[in-house]
């Protein structure tokens, strides 16, 4: 594998990570490139890798550093698998991302197979006449749904009692991640969404609309 890492927090800590995780599994990092965090020319650090011959890119940081990546990959006739994180769900910014990101592996949070989500999508498209079948819809339901219960169980309605009722919160099912994926919160526990497979791997359909499932993790 080579790496592309985003000079930023977000690209450091994803690269220290993700050298744990190579070593974990056995997969050997040949070349490491900075890039800016921003759409910056690529070049230089993609003919950098490419001379270390790697069987695979991953990209990591928040995702506006790779807008010029597949251009410059054209450039040199070179079409490895690339991976990247949930930077990928910057492609429903606008075509400009959506084409920067066509032809990479991403982790996403949508799962056409998780039928709360769909549950969902279905009340929404009676309503609206479409039907937004990306990551945002469904992680904005989960949210407001984990609002909405802590509202209504809080006591007092104060900045503290919404708090508290937050940290009740428990295995809300989640129209967002794999299925099975649920919303449980705590006085220790901030992340939200539990299960071992609520991530997905996916990837962008030429439409500019919608993507596929590569993978789902979690599953042993």
């Amino acid at each position: 594998m080579a790496v592309l890492v985003e000079q930023s927090l977000v690209g450091q800590s994803y690269l220290a990570n993700f050298r744990k995780a190579a070593q974990r599994k056995g997969i050997r990092i040949v070349a490491e490139a900075q890039i800016a965090q921003t759409a910056q020319d690529v070049g230089r650090a993609i003919r950098a890798l490419h001379e270390a011959k790697p069987s695979a890119l991953v990209h990591c940081g928040f995702g506006f550093g790779i807008v010029f990546i597949n251009p410059a990959l054209a450039e040199l006739d070179w079409d490895p698998p690339r991976f990247t994180s949930t930077a990928f769900q910057n492609a429903w910014i606008n075509p400009i991302m959506w084409q920067a990101l066509m032809g990479w592996t991403g982790i996403d949070q949508y799962d056409e197979a998780n039928s709360v989500g769909q549950a969902f999508l279905d009340r929404y498209e009676s309503e609206c006449g479409r039907r937004p079948q990306y990551c945002v819809p469904v992680v904005n339901h989960d949210v407001a749904n984990t609002l909405l219960h802590a509202f209504a169980d809080a006591y007092p309605l104060s900045p503290r009692g919404v708090k508290e009722a937050l940290e009740r919160v428990k295995m809300l099912p989640a129209a967002s991640g794999a299925p099975g994926t649920r919303v449980s919160l705590g006085k220790w526990t901030r992340r939200a969404w539990m299960g071992a497979g609520y991530l997905v791997a996916r990837r962008l359909d030429p439409d500019g609309v919608n993507s596929h499932l590569v993978d789902r993790f979690g599953a042993g």
